[in-house]
């Protein structure tokens, strides 16, 4: 259960570090816990560090200084450093209903042992406890095991679990994409039978674990494996209709193109416009060379967009103001004779961004043009910085 087990210092966050010493200087049992200690053991350089303490969230709150105490049902303190973010929780017990998001807001903050907080989570390879200051790990679900055998186990019975919070199941083909790891074969087959219970998971966590799908350089693989398992229509209907009916290798190539290309995998609007350019391409060949929609098809777009996507109609705006926006471009053969206002005027347009993303990775500019624009942008950029 308990191993000296010295994992990469130099891929530790040092404000993570600081605020886990900070607690222990007060006596509080404190680690890093769950998805980075698991990327910590399978050699991945984590992105986000969480951290799992005896202490409460109050007395986290007057120990660490700037911080806030957030949650409804389970209370968390979110603390900022140095524009990054880090939640601390308190070692959870289990409390009767306190999986049931949606029901009434009550104070069932019931907290227990590491022990305890471990075994409610999800899988096994995120089950892990890390002290980075005496270097010891603990492993209460045997999940070191999974680590090596690089499969992802689901913690207690896969059908009560999925049946609990359905998100898991999107949750392990994910973990299962990041690492190259395999589904554990009961988990697998719990999936392809209760697909359906996705239906019962509100749209805004829906739309945060597409989001965090586009953001693996798997991720085409991984949306065809969500189809094998019966999830993808009922996750996006008209995604797993497109793998169907349509071309699904174009699909697949646009998707892929794309994302090489995504400057900043942060910002939801770069990675919707890759998925709907993609998925656009493939349905309408011809949608590359002419960048236009009928009025009908948008009007349809938008409430796909909306009903399974969970995309805010600013997101669903800019990517068609993006689509005229490179038409505009398109559009100056002349450079050299623009005027620097109206130049500065298209730089500091919403959608350059986007507009550079799709335009580089499907060839919409001419090479020149596009060098040119994105130069002139960074330029911008950089003064922008300098000031």
């Amino acid at each position: 259960m308990k191993h000296s087990l010295p994992l990469n210092q130099e891929w530790i966050d040092k404000e993570a570090l600081k605020l886990v010493k900070k607690l222990q200087s007060h006596n509080h049992t404190t680690y890093l816990v769950g998805g980075c200690v698991r990327d910590l053991l399978i050699g991945l350089p984590p992105k986000d560090f969480d951290i799992s303490t005896s202490a409460t969230p109050r007395q986290v709150n007057k120990i660490i200084r700037p911080s806030h105490v957030i949650g409804r049902r389970f209370q968390l303190v979110l603390v900022k450093r140095y524009g990054e973010q880090y939640e601390i929780s308190t070692f959870r017990g289990q409390a009767e209903n306190d999986d049931d998001e949606d029901g009434p807001i009550t104070d069932d903050n019931t907290f227990g042992t590491p022990e305890e907080d471990a075994r409610r989570r999800d899988f096994t390879i995120n089950s892990f406890f890390y002290d980075p200051v005496e270097c010891e790990l603990y492993d209460y679900c045997n999940g070191l095991a999974d680590i090596e055998k690089r499969v992802v186990r689901m913690i207690g019975d896969p059908s009560t679990r999925i049946q609990e919070d359905p998100l898991r199941m999107l949750r392990a083909i994910r973990f299962a994409h990041k690492s190259n790891f395999e589904i554990e074969e009961t988990l697998r087959g719990a999936i392809f039978e209760l697909a359906e219970q996705l239906e019962f998971t509100v749209l805004p966590r829906k739309r945060e674990e597409l989001l965090k799908f586009l953001r693996l350089k798997t991720a085409s693989n991984l949306l065809w494996e969500c189809h094998d398992l019966n999830l993808l229509k009922h996750l996006s209907p008209t995604l797993d209709e497109t793998l169907l009916n349509h071309d699904g290798d174009l699909f697949t190539s646009y998707l892929n193109q794309g994302l090489e290309f995504v400057s900043d995998s942060s910002n939801p609007d770069e990675l919707f416009s890759v998925l709907l350019f993609s998925m656009i391409s493939a349905k309408h060949p011809k949608f590359c060379e002419t960048l236009h929609l009928k009025k009908s098809q948008i009007e349809a777009l938008c409430e796909i967009l909306k009903n399974e996507w969970g995309m805010f109609r600013n997101e669903q705006d800019l990517f068609f103001q993006t689509l005229n926006f490179i038409k505009t471009l398109q559009d100056i053969k002349d450079k050299s004779k623009l005027r620097e206002r109206y130049k500065t005027h298209l730089l500091k347009n919403n959608s350059m961004v986007t507009a550079l993303t799709l335009a580089s990775a499907y060839q919409l500019l001419p090479a020149p043009d596009l060098y040119f624009w994105a130069s002139e942008y960074w330029k911008l950029l950089s003064q922008r910085r300098s000031r």
